[in-house]
Parts: C-alpha cells; sequence; structure tokens
C-alpha cells in the first residue's frame, strides 16, 4: 500500500537543535566590562549619573540632565510622538510573549512615570537608546561608546533563538491540532456514510499507531475520562494521527485506517530504529485555542537574531 510521504518532522534533528540552543546559553553567561557586571554600566556626564541595564529600566529623566535639559527635549514631549508610542506597544507585546503576564503588567517593565516634585520617567533599556537619539545624534554617539559592548552582547541573540524556536513548536503544533481536528470531521462523515461506528475509527487510529486505545492513550498519558488524547499529544503524533485520517479519507474508507496507520508506526519504527510511542505535551490543546494560537499574529513575528 502507498502511504502519502510523511512531512519533515525529524526527531534526531529535533535534539541537533535542542542541544545547540544549550551551548548557545551556556556560552552567554555573564562576563564583565570594565570592573562592572556585565548587565549594569554606569554613565557619568555634567554632574549626572545614570545606571544603564539591560534588566532594570532606565532613567530617561537624567538622560534629558545629562544631555543639558534641553526645553524641547523632556521624555514627555518624546513620549507624545506617535512613533514612540508604537515602539511602546512593540516592546510591551515582546515582554508578554517572553515573561508572560497581562498588557498592564507588561507596560510597566517597559515604561514607568513618577510625578511629583522629584518625578522621574524610566524606560526599557531600547526606549532608552531611542530617546538618547531624539536629545542629539551626538549624545547618542557619547553613550553607545560607553554601553556598546553591553548592548551588543550575544544574550538577545540567544534568548531570541529560543524565544523564536518555542513560539514555531507552539504555532506547528496549534496548526497540526486544527488539521486533525478538521481530518477528524471528514472520518466522522465518511463513517456516517459506510455505516462504521466512528469510536471505532478513532480507537482503530490508535491501535495501528500506538497498539492501544483510547481507554488505554487516556491512562497512558494520565489523562481524565473525558479528555481526548490529541490535546495532549505532541505535534509529531499529531501530524501522524492527521496523515492516517487523511489516507483513509482518500480511499474513501475507514476501516482501511488501522492498515494505514499501522504502515506509518512501522515506517517510524524502521527509520527511527525504536517503537512508536506516544509523546505527551504537558499543556492541553484544544481545538478552539489552537485556532486562536495558529492564526495569532503574537506568535508570527520573530525576534531579530543577528
Amino acid at each position: 500500500m502507498n502511504i502519502l510521504p510523511l512531512p519533515s518532522v525529524n526527531c534526531r534533528m529535533v535534539v541537533a537543535i535542542a542541544k545547540f540552543e544549550g551551548a548557545i546559553a551556556e556560552s552567554t553567561l555573564p562576563k564583565t566590562v570594565g570592573n562592572m557586571a556585565k548587565d549594569i554600566v554606569t554613565l557619568n556626564r555634567n554632574g549626572f549619573e545614570v545606571e544603564f541595564s539591560r534588566d532594570d529600566l532606565v532613567s530617561l529623566t537624567k538622560l534629558w540632565k545629562m544631555a543639558g535639559s534641553p526645553e524641547k527635549g523632556k521624555p514627555n514631549d518624546w513620549l507624545a510622538i506617535d512613533k514612540t508610542q508604537e515602539l511602546v506597544s512593540k516592546l510591551v507585546s515582546e515582554v508578554i510573549t517572553v515573561q508572560g503576564g497581562n498588557k498592564k503588567k507588561a507596560k510597566s517593565r517597559v515604561l514607568q512615570t513618577t510625578r511629583g516634585r522629584n518625578g522621574e520617567t524610566q524606560g526599557h533599556y531600547k526606549l532608552a537608546l531611542e530617546y538618547s537619539g531624539y536629545l542629539s545624534i551626538e549624545f547618542k554617539s557619547w553613550m553607545l561608546g560607553i554601553i556598546g559592548e553591553l548592548i551588543e552582547a550575544p544574550e538577545d541573540f540567544a534568548a531570541n533563538i529560543l524565544i523564536n524556536s518555542h513560539n514555531k513548536e507552539k504555532v506547528e503544533r496549534a496548526k497540526q491540532r486544527v488539521l486533525v481536528s478538521g481530518t477528524n470531521k471528514q472520518t466522522m462523515e465518511l463513517a456516517s456514510i459506510t455505516g462504521t461506528p466512528y469510536a471505532q475509527v478513532h480507537n482503530d487510529r490508535y491501535r495501528g499507531l500506538y497498539r492501544m486505545n483510547a481507554k488505554e492513550l487516556r491512562t497512558d498519558g494520565g489523562l481524565d475520562k473525558a479528555e481526548t488524547p490529541l490535546d495532549a499529544l505532541s505535534t509529531y503524533d499529531l501530524t501522524l494521527n492527521s496523515l492516517a485520517n487523511q489516507r483513509a479519507k482518500m480511499m474513501g474508507n475507514p476501516n482501511a485506517i488501522f492498515a494505514v496507520a499501522n504502515t506509518l508506526r512501522e515506517g517510524h519504527e524502521k527509520d527511527m530504529g525504536s517503537p512508536l510511542k506516544p509523546t505527551w505535551e504537558e499543556k492541553r490543546l484544544r481545538p478552539n485555542q489552537a485556532k486562536a494560537i495558529a492564526y495569532s499574529p503574537e506568535y508570527q513575528t520573530e525576534l531579530p537574531v543577528s
């Protein structure tokens, strides 16, 4: 029987990528810049001192004073510009992606303003960099000469690779969950036409792939009786289940799904040299959640790695 070729889901490659990312993360442990910790550099100019860090907020008010307190260069003036607000929104989205939390909490990690006589505006280091250029090109050039090594350190590269990889995995699993949900409906329609019990089709697919029925799969994955195994299976497993559905649909015979799934299992075991066992994900992914993730702009934008 000719089975549609599997998509390029290479287990060995996944392991290699994980090791590569681990090596990158390990190679970017904190170093030092001068006699300061790598994540903090102190700027001194015109009698004012500012600590510049990629982990904490930077005082935009003190940067303004350092630059000579230009009348039209106050932090509030700059923050009122549309492009500045676009940057703030982009950074808030990045913080939510990386650290989680709601929009209000994320914004507090990007921008904070205290009012009163000693009021101060503090911002994310990327805001501080943009603001320094607004104050003057000379001021930004001076600042970059001091903090250049800090902001060009490879930590962003390593972190962003991990974030992008995680997002891609999340989106791919979501897409496969949506796909298998759709192919399930197709096989259900086919089963109703041929008079085949749909539960039998489900169980035949599971037995062909894993040599377990739905009940046994739930036990294997630690799932409740009401949960479907598909909500907790990995991207690779979802791909196999979807392929089995599609092939049976193409053949017009839901009763062929066991043979199709069994052939997929045998192909895996021949290529990988080990039995096909279900891989369980900790987080459940129901069809409606999968649709939201698969088509969310938040997961489509990659962070820079160069």
